[in-house]
């Protein structure tokens, strides 16, 4: 990480998208990570609840283990982001600097490429409820083969 060091100096715009990026990956609300973390910790929480009584050792334990994850997991990507573009200058500058070359911000068709993604991370965070409709017809025939064979275990 150290031989990245200070790239936001050097390619600003490449800094904003994954900066962008990686506070999606943190779970940050309003933007797509959140939602997915955010249903998994619900879904975790409520497994505990089956069949109305209360299983205390079911959900919130995994809901726990769960939310630790996403923390350490806050600290990685927070870690690596400081390391590679908030530090320094890194090694590579120089290197690069050495050989004549020189690191070059995303040009135009790299922004219009990635532009898409961008979009839907805002996208899915700000407004999930037509992904959750596109795929509850799947995940309910999921759920209910996965109860027919935990009733055949049994």
């Amino acid at each position: 990480l150290k031989v990245y060091g200070g790239l936001w100096k050097v390619t600003p715009i490449y800094g904003s998208i994954m900066l962008i990026v990686a506070l999606s990956s943190m779970g940050l609300p309003g933007l797509n990570g959140f939602v997915g973390e955010f249903a998994i910790l619900l879904g975790a929480f409520g497994a505990g609840f089956e069949g109305g009584a209360y299983a205390p050792m079911g959900g919130v334990w995994w809901a726990g283990i769960s939310a630790a994850g996403v923390i350490m997991a806050a600290i990685y990507i927070l870690y690596m982001f400081q390391k590679m573009f908030l530090g320094p200058q890194g090694e590579i500058v120089d290197e690069v600097q050495t050989h004549g070359h020189a690191i070059r911000d995303l040009n135009w068709r790299e922004i219009v490429t990635v532009a898409p993604l961008l979009i839907f991370i805002f996208w899915i965070g700000l407004y999930p409820a037509p992904f959750f409709q596109l795929m509850g017809p799947s995940v309910e025939k999921l759920v209910a083969a996965l109860q027919t064979a935990a009733m055949a275990m049994h």
